[in-house]
């Protein structure tokens, strides 16, 4: 049999339902597998969905009905505006007995709404942290402010938007007045932070 060919279009952030049609075998009584890949040719894949995680479900004989919710769309890379990647969907019954039931593009828009309000999670890493034992009079002195040196405010600050992943590496200048009262002008501080998503 060959897979019937059904393109999705889905957006960043938002929840996708999907009703796959016209399997081209009963799918009474299969499970069924999805993987989306950027190309045919990459190992890593940008989403899976199946029966035993919820996301793909046997409608009837013939029909499917793939729900993503919109916090794992959000999870998902996207980096230009709009990309096109590949998908398919296998049903089975045992290892042996599987067979390709449909396939397709999966074009996929970027979201401009991510990481605000609805307080979807962002992760990272941050080098070069100095302890604190203090609180820091603001947030830019919280960054290099400890009972030993200098407070810096951070020169420069970088935002990419769009990208999930990106280095801001700044370094401060001595505001020259230390915690104790002391006066050093010549002390420097460099602030890495690094964003992944």
């Amino acid at each position: 049999m060959v897979a019937t060919v059904q393109n999705i279009v889905a957006e960043q952030g938002a929840r996708l339902v999907v009703t796959l049609s016209g399997a081209p075998g009963t799918l009474t009584g299969r499970n069924l597998v999805m993987h989306v890949r950027a190309s045919y040719d990459d190992i890593a894949t940008k989403l899976t969905a199946s029966n035993s995680d919820g996301r793909l479900v046997v409608a009837s004989a013939s029909t499917a009905t793939l729900d993503i919710g919109s916090d794992l769309m959000a999870a998902v890379r996207v980096d230009q505006p709009e990309e096109v990647w590949v998908y398919d969907v296998e049903s089975y019954t045992t290892s042996t007995d599987g067979r390709r039931e449909w396939s397709g593009s999966f074009t996929i828009s970027r979201d401009a709404t991510r990481d605000t309000a609805i307080g979807r999670a962002r992760c990272g890493s941050v080098r070069n942290q100095n302890f604190c034992s203090a609180l820091a009079p603001s947030m830019p002195a919280a960054s290099i402010w400890s009972r030993s040196s200098d407070c810096s405010e951070v020169m420069k600050i970088r935002q990419a938007n769009g990208s999930h992943c990106h280095a801001t590496c700044s370094r401060g200048a001595s505001v020259g007045v230390s915690v104790d009262g002391r006066r050093s002008a010549k002390q420097r501080s460099r602030l890495c932070v690094v964003l992944g998503g």
